[in-house]
């Protein structure tokens, strides 16, 4: 009865032990888990992030662009009287034309 007591007492340690062992494992796939998904999601962030800027700078540029167009545009009334008038050096006509034709897509 005591080698059997011995032997039941040692295969619950033995199974206690593969249990333990098991849960750890799971514990520390769990954990892995875990970061692995951090990892994703502050990527994903970074990810939306760049597009923001990116966004940003293409918002930026096209007020650059509309900033240069109204400018031109204020310029016309001017530009059309000294037309009328022949006052424009060939110079101003030459940049003149070159302008308009940056704003032309």
């Amino acid at each position: 009865a005591a080698v059997e007591a011995a032997e039941a007492a040692e295969a619950l340690a033995v199974a206690e032990a593969e249990m333990a062992a098991e849960l750890e494992a799971d514990q520390a796939e769990a954990e892995a888990d875990d970061f692995r998904e951090e990892v994703e999601e502050e990527e994903e962030w970074r990810a939306q992030a760049a597009v923001v800027e990116r966004l940003r700078a293409d918002m930026k540029a096209r007020m650059r662009e509309l900033d240069g167009l109204h400018a031109w545009f204020q310029q016309l009334p001017i530009v059309e009287r000294r037309l009328l008038e022949n006052t424009l050096t060939p110079e101003e006509v030459r940049l003149i034309e070159a302008d308009s034709q940056s704003f032309m897509v």
